[in-house]
């Protein structure tokens, strides 16, 4: 394996042209930076947990973010463009501290509730999976949050019955953990990696109501997941062409 030239370790790559640069990029939501910063690791299959750090630390964690379409993640199981509808519990699951739901229709496709996460990397705060191990030599394969099914999929422009991803955090309201919306600078402008299975916050929670996100107040996510056939699917119709 080659060497990255050295202007990938400059601006606009990684770190920031701010003087203030500790401080304006916690409370910008995803700027500029930050996002040529992700689509060049993304553009490469490198995963995004450190954002202002060189790449050599994203790449030790040997995490792979190529998109799902390649042949080894390409999905060969119908997804319906509305999330079913028909989901059941299932009662064995107990990890996590969530719940588990299965399609009757689609048993590939699963709801995960309320599933506690935690730190990519002990060395950081602002990323965060589901998974049973971390580190550069954790099994990828334990990442539950990979292979989730983007918000984004699906045909309502509205995204009111589209397959949501919520993220939570330990701050009770009305009995209930507070949700983080997507893309608000106050609940941290966070952005959800389906390939990688991680969550980067780009902002802090600068808001008094939502407190602090650490490796002790970890958020917790509920989202739908792939589970099914994974892979070229040899069995064709005429439809397929």
């Amino acid at each position: 394996m080659g060497t990255l030239a050295p202007n990938f370790f400059e601006y606009p790559l990684i770190g920031s042209n701010s003087t203030t640069m500790a401080i304006d990029r916690y409370t910008d939501g995803v700027g500029p930076t930050e996002m040529i910063n992700y689509m060049f690791k993304k553009q490469f299959g490198i995963p995004n947990v450190f954002p202002y750090q060189p790449y050599n630390s994203d790449i030790q964690l040997q995490i792979s973010a190529l998109n799902n379409s390649t042949l080894d993640k390409q999905y060969s199981q119908y997804i319906p463009y509305n999330p079913p509808t028909d989901k059941v519990e299932d009662t064995s699951f107990n990890k996590y501290g969530g719940k588990r739901y299965v399609s009757s229709e689609y048993p590939y496709m699963v709801y995960y509730e309320n599933l506690q996460m935690r730190t990519v990397q002990e060395a950081t705060i602002n990323a965060f999976c589901v998974a049973d191990t971390n580190g550069p030599d954790a099994d990828t394969n334990t990442i539950l949050t990979r292979n989730a099914i983007s918000p984004f999929y699906g045909n309502d422009p509205t995204f009111t019955s589209s397959y949501q991803t919520e993220l939570k955090i330990e701050v009770m309201i009305n009995d209930e953990p507070l949700q983080l919306f997507f893309g608000t600078i106050p609940e941290g402008s966070w952005l959800f990696d389906v390939d990688t299975g991680i969550v980067t916050f780009y902002d802090s929670i600068n808001s008094s109501d939502y407190g602090v996100i650490t490796n002790a107040n970890p958020p917790r996510i509920s989202f739908w997941r792939y589970e099914g056939l994974i892979g070229n699917n040899t069995v064709m119709t005429v439809g397929d062409f």
